[in-house]
């Protein structure tokens, strides 16, 4: 159930995406010649306007379900480690390498 509404919020997203953007191009595309150095080529004009959205916080009054925890103490496994410093000063020296 959680793949399909994941599914459904992606589709949603993508789809709001596609609506949000207008391109609009202007003026013409023309390809470079291409000899033995490179010339010509215009890019076109892009012209890109998106929606304008606004965000607020409101406050809302929802139910939602309270949950009592119990808790009771019990023995678990758990790990213990011992780490212990070397004695000697072991790092390499220049001559040594």
């Amino acid at each position: 159930m959680r793949i399909i509404i994941g599914i459904l919020a992606v589709v949603a997203i993508v789809l709001l995406a596609v609506w949000a953007v207008d391109v609009d191009v202007t003026g013409d595309v023309e390809l470079p010649e291409v000899e033995v150095s490179a010339e010509g080529g215009e890019m076109p004009a892009v012209d890109v306007n998106t929606v304008d959205i606004d965000a607020t916080m409101e406050e809302e009054s929802v139910t939602v379900p309270t949950l009592e925890v119990q808790e009771e103490e019990v023995e678990v496994p758990v790990p213990n480690i011992d780490v212990e410093a070397p004695e000697e000063d072991t790092t390499a020296e220049e001559d040594n390498l």
